[in-house]
């Protein structure tokens, strides 16, 4: 039996939660950190290998995602069509999702929720954190916003800063194979 399995009992749930926390974690533990342009870490095995086989199987259709609009609708074309869209990984946003998929993303959203995360997150970069936010960076009130988004034809993003509002920003990609690892999110220096 998979770890992994939607139907199971709240016990067993709880477990299969824990495991994909510590999984994370322990992804989290022994990323690669690199100090240019920014504080930042590379990851690789993140989610455990049968729940990403469960991810992937579990992509929502594009029609199950919402426009996400970006500052001044910088997402949006003339015809109203969104370039990004997302589905917060929230039970209100997923509520729709058919059960299997559901399931996975529910698990996904609550993993990614974990105090156990922040606090990995925190620590391993705690240099830059501490430079922003001052020593007692550990105080700051961080909460995670877990969404999986989507850029469909026309998405254009040029260089910028991210918002101020945001202390740490983890972006996971979710590729099939390693067929496109020249796509993806680039650093500049200014």
């Amino acid at each position: 039996m998979s770890v992994i399995d939607g139907a199971a009992a709240p016990a067993s749930a709880r477990q299969t939660l824990q495991h994909v926390v510590s999984h994370m974690v322990e992804a989290v533990n022994r990323a690669a950190f690199v100090e240019k342009p920014f504080w930042h870490l590379e990851m690789t095995e993140v989610f455990p290998a049968d729940l990403y086989q469960r991810m992937r199987a579990a992509m929502p259709e594009a029609r199950e995602y919402r426009a996400l609009k970006g500052r001044h609708n910088v997402n949006i074309k003339a015809d109203g069509t969104a370039t990004r869209i997302k589905i917060d990984l929230y039970p209100e946003y997923i509520r729709h999702l058919p059960a299997e998929k559901r399931a996975v993303w529910s698990l996904v959203g609550k993993a990614l929720h974990a105090p156990e995360l922040k606090d990995a997150f925190m620590r391993r970069l705690a240099p830059g954190l501490e430079r922003r936010f001052g020593s007692d960076f550990m105080k700051v009130g961080m909460y995670p916003v877990p969404m999986l988004t989507r850029d469909v034809a026309g998405y254009k993003i040029g260089f910028h800063t991210d918002t101020k509002w945001k202390g740490i920003t983890v972006q996971f990609y979710l590729p099939e194979d390693d067929s496109i690892n020249h796509i993806g999110t680039r650093f500049a220096e200014r």
